[in-house]
């Protein structure tokens, strides 16, 4: 079984964002940071982002440059 990368850049990021609750994402900041975690929330315009260590991270919409989700396959 293989993996394959499904991403969001930020004009589509609003349109698809609530398919992503509950799955594991990566999120890339507009300041070059990345966020690995489970996609809590999206209230307002912000994500929520529940990392490994449990710790939310709440993130503006806006600020958001890409979002990375690892589907797995089976080719």
């Amino acid at each position: 079984m293989g993996k394959r990368q499904r991403r969001f850049f930020q004009p589509q990021i609003e349109q698809e964002v609530h398919q992503l609750l509950g799955h594991t994402i990566q999120l890339v900041h507009r300041q070059g940071y990345m966020v690995t975690g489970t996609l809590q929330a999206v209230q307002d315009g912000v994500l929520f982002v529940k990392d490994g260590r449990r710790h939310v991270h709440p993130l503006p919409l806006l600020d958001v440059e890409e979002i990375v989700l690892d589907l797995a396959s089976d080719y």
